[in-house]
């Protein structure tokens, strides 16, 4: 599990979300795991746009030094079935 640095993204298939503790956690594909603190605007975005509709599906995440756009989220669409 690591953190996403700035500018870096994240790019699989969409299995998640879990909270643990004080993290919000985003699962991509069998593993991959990407911690956010539970109430930072980066973990409202996660929650508002990756739904159990997103599961199965190739989604994009990518961290920015941006303050009004912490993290830009994109469904790729295409699914694994894909």
């Amino acid at each position: 599990m690591r953190a996403l640095g700035i500018w870096e993204e994240a790019v699989g298939i969409f299995r998640g979300l879990e909270i643990e503790g004080d993290v919000l956690k985003v699962t991509f594909n069998d593993s991959d795991v990407i911690p956010f603190f539970i109430n930072s605007p980066e973990s409202e975005i996660l929650k508002s746009k990756l739904g159990d509709q997103c599961i199965g599906k190739k989604v994009s995440i990518l961290r920015t030094d941006i303050d009004e756009k912490a993290i830009l989220v994109r469904i790729l669409g295409g699914s694994e079935e894909a």
